[in-house]
């Protein structure tokens, strides 16, 4: 089981959508956006992009960045946490 201690948090300091010159999310298509908002978390968890206690991007960074609605944002966000609840 993948389990996820990454936390959703507001730093409005730093734009934390961006790690350097790599965009650590990128736009997905319309068909099960939440699925690949989760698949790209996921993969940056993998890849050490996040770690333990690192905070994801605002809602609404994320909802730009990826070229979402907040609704498909918010459906991730939502598996992601009902997935390490499981776990």
């Amino acid at each position: 089981m993948f389990a996820l201690q990454i936390f959703v948090c507001y730093n409005l300091d730093h734009d934390i959508a961006r790690k350097g010159e790599n965009v650590l999310f990128t736009s997905v298509h319309q068909e099960r956006n939440f699925k690949n908002i989760i698949s790209q978390i996921k993969q940056a968890i993998i890849s050490g992009e996040l770690k333990v206690g690192d905070c994801l991007p605002p809602e609404g960074d994320l909802t730009q960045g990826v070229g979402v609605s907040r609704a498909s944002v918010r459906e991730a966000l939502k598996a992601l946490e009902a997935e390490a609840l499981k776990g």
